[in-house]
């Protein structure tokens, strides 16, 4: 994920210590990722990925019992609530 996308919509709510360390000494943050339609939460270690972006390790581990194809629509949001990363796939690519 980009930078600017993860500082406008999670970091701001993330204790400023965890943001300061992941992006100026790449430390790494767990967080949870909540997949909205089998209601199932996977910990996620980000770390720096390059200069600009951010990547989710673990993430494949959710792609694996997916069946996401090129085209799909994935929407994400910040849940402020139980502090976690939320995401549905929200159009299905026909390709």
């Amino acid at each position: 994920m980009s930078k600017e996308l993860l500082e406008a919509n999670v970091f701001i709510y993330l204790p400023s210590k965890d943001v300061t360390g992941l992006i100026q000494h790449n430390e790494p943050i767990l967080m949870d990722v909540f997949d909205y339609d089998t209601k199932i939460t996977t910990t996620h270690i980000i770390r720096k990925d390059g200069d600009k972006d951010f990547k989710f390790h673990g993430w494949n581990t959710v792609l694996q019992g997916k069946h996401f194809r090129t085209g799909d629509t994935i929407v994400f949001w910040w849940d402020i609530f139980h502090i976690r990363l939320n995401f549905k796939q929200f159009m299905f690519s026909f390709v």
